[in-house]
């Protein structure tokens, strides 16, 4: 129950935290579809697990609840432990529109490729079950 409790917190406080990154200003022209983004409507994300497991299901579920009481899309997918996967369903949701990313990454040295693959669209990993890359260490304060 606890670690159910945790996962959904963390899910929470990780949707919270993209959805502040993400409404910081309406863009340069000042348009309605940039007002309506500020508030959190109109946000796609999609959440990318390196393999199905309990606790990342948990997570997922926490995702979604949040993703839905502030009126984001969310969508899931599975990686299945294939890197080739997840960088596929990287640009797939980049493809598709989406302003975020978040991915549990299937193997800490390709962290670079999923960087590259999400372009200009915002990332975020999660390391649960994983090392986190050694030079993500070196980037943060």
């Amino acid at each position: 129950m606890k670690k159910r409790l945790f996962a959904g917190l963390i899910a929470s406080a990780m949707m919270a935290s993209m959805l502040a990154g993400c409404g910081g200003s309406s863009g340069s022209n000042g348009n309605a579809q940039g007002e309506d983004k500020a508030s959190g409507d109109g946000y796609s994300m999609t959440l990318i697990m390196s393999l199905r497991d309990e606790f990342l299901s948990t997570l997922e579920a926490g995702s979604k609840s949040a993703a839905d009481e502030l009126g984001v899309t969310l969508a899931s997918q599975d990686a299945q432990n294939d890197t080739g996967k997840m960088l596929q369903f990287i640009e797939s949701a980049k493809n598709a529109g989406d302003d975020a990313v978040l991915i549990n990454l299937v193997d800490a040295a390709t962290a670079q490729q999923c960087i590259e693959a999400a372009g200009d669209m915002r990332l975020f990993s999660l390391t649960a079950h994983r090392p986190i890359p050694a030079f993500w260490k070196q980037a943060s304060p």
